[in-house]
């Protein structure tokens, strides 16, 4: 436990340490020898934690443990600071990246700096009076961690023992660090605070944390109920006064029968990594003030529905890492395309037709963006004249993409064509398509990575794309594709030259599909899939070339198809064909009956079969 704590803040030392001397941030004269002599006491006293911890559990062990408790308090309290310090810095390097000045303003304003003396340092300095304050916590806090290091030495502890030796007893670790599967230690004192809020007044609520020490809780779950009327507010917002240093802070989903919640006192928790408001139905809006938390590193606005805009000045938030959006239904702020360091946004809605909102051509430049993206156009928010080249390229940790058109019915073809996701997408899912796309984008053939992909309820598409040259396709879905009639050599993708392309060779059209399904395909009435079909004249592929359709299909899926006649015999002659199902499709229900179908014979020998009317 103590190990975890004295090792997160000698790392937090390291690093403000090494941006001081990177940044040339300075305090005032003394306090970097202050922290190399905090640096050095810590790392004294960790050598013999291990003993520590180990023999405070024995009968003469208490008062190993008072010193291990002294420890964590003034641990957290030096992290503390350190944040407090780290913070100061961020904001005003935030600050000077706001000043919207010309050159020669910028060197008007150096030289007027240099020759006056200001509390302030010019462009970003931390404040004086907020320096001195700092440098004066930090002398102090040496003070205590010099006493309670000249008090380890009259335990004898053993210097430098392995972490791996065999404990008598194991206790979990309590940390500050925001990993909830994995801290301990304090759900007691969460269950009397919120006994507390519900029961008491503000000032006993105060009084018990501090009685407590709960001031020192890194992290907190509150039920959306208590901001729902104004005395739970009240001792919410004393709350939040008191645990300053949160780092993470859950507003769970309650009862609030549509009573507005008000969590305006969250933006004074500066220390906060982790905020929620996860399926929040009743927060209408966030304070501006939450743009001051320049240490937040996800903001989780999940089933937020009610959420009607993100505040201005979202880009100040230059720590975030993951914004967990999904579902909430509200545009990106213009500006947040300066949030290099985000990792996780999971949903967008392109918005052309407002100068403050965040474009299609800025999600290019999150170029450390990864996992799944869903992108979402809407008729009322497209602007006129070419669509936005999106350059998604850029974004080479993107695996999953989902783009759903809503319906819009326009020029999908260019918007498709415009945005060229990155090469090693490993998803592709395009849904509610209702305009024509022909011919198909040319970046869907170079994506060699694709394993998943589905297309849904692109109701005027004719054609399918064609898919049968993507070498790691592994799982098809085709769902509520009513204009397509057929299928045949434009879905196999013959003619498409590759690189693997030779003709020496055995080409394999879906060489490594095992998925393959169908849905709601309402006029499709004839799939061709016979080898001559394929081998024709004029295509790249000559007839005497020897190829091979699905070679590894597993799993073929027919929902109501109704008008389809008959399935490709050599598919279904397959050895690796495990599963065949069949529903809703009234001619091959007929034809692959096993009491009456003629075809019968050519499925019997799958191992999972289902076909119903």
């Amino acid at each position: 436990m103590a190990d975890a704590i004295v090792s997160a803040v000698l790392q937090q030392l390291v690093t403000i340490v090494h941006r001081e001397v990177e940044q040339e941030v300075r305090l005032v004269v003394g306090v970097e020898q202050e922290v190399e002599n905090m640096t050095s006491t810590f790392q004294t006293i960790q050598a013999v934690l291990v003993d520590a911890e180990s023999k405070q559990y024995l009968k003469e062990g208490k008062a190993v443990k008072v010193w291990l408790d002294k420890l964590k308090h003034i641990s957290y309290d030096v992290e503390d600071v350190l944040d407090e310090w780290n913070t100061a810095i961020l904001k005003s390097q935030i600050d000077e990246k706001s000043h919207d000045q010309t050159p020669s303003t910028r060197s008007l304003l150096s030289k007027v700096c240099s020759s006056i003396p200001s509390p302030c340092s010019c462009f970003g300095g931390v404040p004086l009076p907020l320096r001195h304050n700092i440098a004066h916590k930090i002398e102090e806090l040496n003070k205590r961690l010099n006493s309670i290091a000249r008090e380890k030495d009259g335990f004898a502890f053993v210097v430098g023992l392995s972490s791996n030796v065999d404990l008598k007893l194991e206790r979990p670790r309590t940390t500050s660090l925001i990993d909830e599967s994995d801290i301990c230690g304090r759900d007691d004192d969460k269950r009397v605070l919120i006994d507390r809020l519900l029961l008491s007044d503000n000032k006993e609520i105060v009084d018990s944390i501090k009685v407590k020490g709960v001031v020192k809780l890194r992290s907190f779950h509150v039920a959306e109920t208590l901001l729902a009327s104004e005395t739970l507010l009240a001792s919410f917002t004393e709350l939040c006064h008191t645990l300053i240093n949160l780092r993470m802070l859950r507003i769970r989903r309650g009862n609030s029968f549509g009573v507005p919640i008000d969590v305006d006192p969250v933006g004074k928790l500066t220390h906060l990594r982790y905020l929620s408001f996860e399926y929040c139905v009743v927060l209408f809006e966030l304070p501006e003030a939450l743009c001051d938390l320049c240490n937040l590193q996800t903001l989780n606005i999940r089933g937020c529905i009610s959420l009607r805009r993100l505040p201005r000045g979202m880009e100040k938030l230059i720590n975030l890492r993951h914004f967990q959006n999904k579902g909430s239904g509200i545009t990106l702020r213009k500006g947040m395309e300066r949030l290099i360091s985000l990792r996780t946004l999971e949903w967008f809605e392109v918005n052309e037709s407002s100068r403050d909102s965040f474009r299609l051509q800025d999600l290019g430049k999150l170029i450390h963006l990864r996992g799944h993206l869903e992108i979402r156009y809407s008729e009322t928010h497209m602007g006129e004249g070419k669509p936005s080249d999106a350059r998604l390229s850029t974004i080479v940790g993107l695996r999953k993409l989902t783009l759903n058109f809503n319906g819009l019915g326009g020029d999908e073809a260019s918007i498709l064509q415009a945005l060229g996701p990155p090469q090693h997408l490993k998803k592709l899912y395009i849904t509610c398509c209702k305009g024509t796309v022909f011919p198909f984008p040319n970046w869907m053939m170079p994506l060699t990575s694709l394993k998943s992909v589905r297309f849904s309820e692109c109701s005027k598409w004719e054609s399918l794309p064609p898919m049968g040259m993507l070498p790691s396709l592994e799982s098809l879905t085709i769902r509520s594709m009513y204009k397509v009639k057929k299928v045949g050599e434009e879905f196999y993708g013959v003619g498409v030259e590759t690189s693997s392309s030779s003709v020496t060779q055995t080409i394999a059209y879906f060489p490594n599909l095992k998925q393959l399904q169908f849905e709601v395909m309402c006029e499709w009435k004839e799939w061709e899939c016979e080898l001559r079909s394929i081998g024709g004249e004029g295509n790249s592929s000559s007839s005497n070339t020897p190829f091979i359709i699905m070679p590894k299909l597993q799993c073929l899926v027919i929902k109501s198809c109704s008008m389809l006649k008959t399935l490709p015999h050599h598919i279904l002659q397959s050895r690796a064909l495990q599963e065949l199902k069949i529903t809703g499709s009234r001619i091959l229900q007929g034809r692959y009956n096993k009491e009456t179908g003629d075809d019968w014979p050519s499925i019997s020998h799958i191992p999972h079969l289902q076909i119903d009317r």
